[in-house]
């Protein structure tokens, strides 16, 4: 501790410690408590949208769907989303860590606490009607930055074996759906689901919305998972 002391007083001897001004600790102070606020509300508006994005697009029902429903859960997971929340959840732990106090704490105490924070908060936000402004003024040009991400909460994966639908029909191993989402693309039109054994057809109705996880091969698509799935 002595020898720490005298070092800091024989820098300021030397003069290689430069003398600040209160005000340059306030602003500093000041600078660092507004952009830690700006990664935590931008953190809290991806990670809000995460969730909504697995609400709207029903890839939650392929955790239902058993091994391949998972892994198809995985696959079609925005992880990139996820990666800006990690990266502005450590740019947020690293400022408050720069006061002398966040160094009282272990970096997982304050890093957990950052995220638990984040997450509370998105979930609250996914209630209001903050992304449905947010996707209206993105789907009439406002922000046209953010019409891609919205869009696609209107769009299913064919190529990872997820797909959407309105029965039009239903038979005893196989339904037909209909779907179209305006964009001309090769999942739109009607098709052949074979149904997985065991799945009680009275359940399903024509004009019902449903979600499948499944694949597609000799003209059909042949289903491990389905759900219905409320409209938007």
């Amino acid at each position: 501790m002595e020898d720490s002391v005298h070092k800091v007083l024989e820098k300021i001897r030397t003069h290689r410690v430069a003398m600040r001004s209160k005000a340059y600790f306030v602003l500093r102070a000041l600078g660092i408590a507004l952009l830690g606020l700006i990664s935590l509300v931008l953190a809290t508006i991806v990670l809000s949208f995460v969730f909504i994005s697995l609400h709207r697009s029903g890839e939650l029902f392929l955790l239902g769907f058993g091994a391949e429903g998972i892994r198809t859960f995985f696959l079609l997971f925005p992880w990139w989303l996820m990666l800006v929340v990690l990266l502005l959840m450590l740019l947020l732990e690293y400022l408050l860590r720069t006061y002398s106090s966040g160094y009282r704490f272990s970096i997982l105490a304050v890093f957990g606490t950052l995220v638990g924070i984040a997450a509370i908060l998105s979930l609250l936000l996914t209630i209001t009607p903050f992304h449905e402004g947010l996707e209206n003024q993105a789907m009439h040009g406002s922000l046209p930055f953010l019409a891609p991400a919205y869009a696609g909460l209107h769009h299913p994966h064919p190529e990872a074996g997820e797909y959407w639908g309105v029965i039009t029909t239903v038979g005893t191993s196989t339904i037909t759906i209909a779907h179209d989402d305006n964009d001309n693309s090769p999942d739109d039109g009607t098709s052949t689901v074979a149904i997985p054994p065991g799945t009680d057809v009275t359940q399903l109705h024509p004009g019902d919305r449903i979600y499948i996880g499944g694949h597609f091969s000799a003209g059909a698509i042949h289903a491990y998972g389905l759900h219905s799935f409320p409209k938007p």
